[in-house]
């Protein structure tokens, strides 16, 4: 793959993680939970929301699906 390529695929993941964690905030937000209530009735680790919501992760479809 060109170096192009391969940073518009980085820059695009880095984008959907940021969406990601936006909306993720704001469902919490919305429901007024705190990370490790939303964790516990997602059946996640509080750890893995915090990524989530920091964007440093981009969730699988299985996790969005969950959320």
């Amino acid at each position: 793959m060109r170096l192009a390529a391969l940073l518009k695929r980085k820059n695009d993941s880095a984008a959907l993680a940021a969406d990601c964690a936006r909306k993720l905030l704001a469902l919490r937000n919305g429901t007024g939970e705190t990370q490790k209530q939303l964790a516990r009735r997602l059946k996640m680790t509080e750890s893995m929301i915090s990524r989530l919501e920091g964007g440093e992760h981009v969730p699988s479809l299985k996790t969005v699906c969950r959320i």
